[in-house]
């Protein structure tokens, strides 16, 4: 029997064996899932904690990061790998450092990066900046959205003209 959790993370949880043993003691049923389910939140709420190799400020990348370099290649200055990981190395050191690091924090998979302190309408801005032109490929255009699924794969606009009929947009995957 396999139990899927349900929590911040969303995902199968990796204490399901765990779960499904315990719902199989008879007469335990009940105080085997309350304890379940209590080690299941202090441990997703550890993984959401941030990374100890984090540098100090605002920014921050949690334990539940895949590796995907999604966050490294958009903003080299703040993000790079420490360990098996992505972590913040350097704080934004201006204001567009900081608007590549939120655009980041929109384009990762796991929503790993995180900010204390967001200013009033400042996410906003970050997010319809997308999608961003990639330099060196004209007509060529990052949308933001990056899949877990597909560990971090990007989505791109290739925007191309067509004989008579204006544009054409098609989207393509480039994987990390």
């Amino acid at each position: 029997m396999r139990v899927r959790c349900t929590g911040p993370a969303q995902r199968a949880c990796r204490h399901a064996t765990s779960h499904a043993a315990s719902a199989r003691v008879p007469g335990r049923r009940g105080a085997a899932a309350a304890a379940a389910a209590r080690r299941h939140e202090a441990e997703t709420q550890g993984e959401r904690a941030p990374r100890t190799e984090n540098a100090p400020g605002s920014f921050y990348v949690d334990h539940t990061c895949i590796d995907c370099d999604t966050c490294r290649w958009m903003a080299p200055a703040t993000f790079a790998r420490v360990g098996e990981q992505s972590a913040v190395v350097a704080q934004p050191a201006d204001e567009q450092q900081r608007q590549a690091a939120l655009q980041a924090l929109l384009a990762c998979p796991t929503f790993s990066i995180h900010c204390t302190d967001r200013r009033p309408g400042e996410l906003k801005a970050a997010q319809e900046s997308f999608p961003l032109p990639i330099p060196g490929c004209p007509g060529v255009y990052h949308t933001g959205f990056a899949a877990e699924a597909s560990f971090g794969a990007t989505a791109y606009f290739i925007r191309r003209p067509q004989v008579g009929a204006g544009v054409w947009l098609c989207v393509m995957w480039r994987c990390c």
